[in-house]
């Protein structure tokens, strides 16, 4: 099979033929005889969360790309971005597919996680001025709590992670929906874990996009326990025209503070 066949039977969207079940099963060292019986590789949707999750890493041998675990699917998130902002969520995602191209869009929101209509704006607005790529959080030396996954708590730091990267004025690596499990036995999930890189080092800093209905009562706590420079993007900062530059001195002013 070939990579792109890979990806679609990994994303459930096409029905694996006889040949491939067959071959899939064998490369999973699961006995032949039970591909009459192999229900959930007879249709799209039905396949089993291990094996979706996993079905590169199986199969081809290799670390895929990792799809993030979510509450509802994200095109439920992009039809209220596009219903509360459509003016200019129209003007942002045809200029990203411009950009991008469409097949580059639709992975990254396969693989990546949207948690409401204007976290879906500020992707686009970064989108903007970034490049998509998928990178081990441990590649870049993320080492001070670990990267979990809902609900199975498994560690998933070293999975490939949609991240989008802006080169100018300074590095920065964008990582989508990280959930870290602090040392309390907490998870708190991240809109954006920032990796910026600087004259004096890598720093590590929270970006969250909090809308009109956040409540901020245990925002102190959480920050407490990521120890965590924090970026806090309002509506009027991810509607602004000017995003990039706000992102950009919100980020620089956050690690300056520590």
């Amino acid at each position: 099979m070939t990579r792109s066949q890979i990806s679609h039977l990994e994303s459930s969207s096409l029905c694996p033929t006889y040949q491939q079940r067959a071959s899939l099963l064998s490369a999973m060292h699961l006995p032949k005889d039970t591909l009459g019986y192999a229900r959930p590789l007879s249709k799209p949707g039905g396949w089993p969360r291990w094996l979706r999750g996993d079905l590169w890493e199986r199969f081809l041998k290799r670390p895929g790309r990792y799809r993030l675990d979510r509450d509802r699917e994200n095109w439920t998130r992009l039809r209220a971005g596009k219903k509360q902002y459509r003016r200019i969520y129209d003007q942002l995602s045809a200029a990203c597919q411009l950009k991008h191209g469409r097949q580059v869009l639709r992975d990254l929101f396969h693989f990546g996680c949207i948690e409401s209509g204007l976290e879906a704006i500020a992707i686009f607005q970064t989108l903007l001025t970034g490049i998509v790529s998928y990178v081990p959080l441990s590649r870049l030396g993320w080492r001070r709590m670990p990267v979990v996954e809902h609900p199975s708590g498994d560690i998933v730091g070293d999975r490939l992670w949609p991240v989008i990267v802006i080169e100018q004025p300074f590095l920065c690596a964008l990582f989508l929906q990280v959930r870290l499990q602090v040392p309390e036995n907490t998870h708190y999930r991240l809109d954006f874990l920032a990796c910026v890189k600087l004259e004096d080092g890598l720093h590590w800093v929270d970006i969250e996009v909090d809308g009109t209905g956040h409540d901020p009562t245990k925002d102190k706590i959480r920050t407490a326990q990521l120890r965590l420079p924090r970026v806090t993007l309002e509506e009027d900062d991810v509607l602004a025209t000017d995003f990039p530059s706000r992102l950009q001195q919100k980020i620089l002013q956050a690690i300056d503070r520590g």
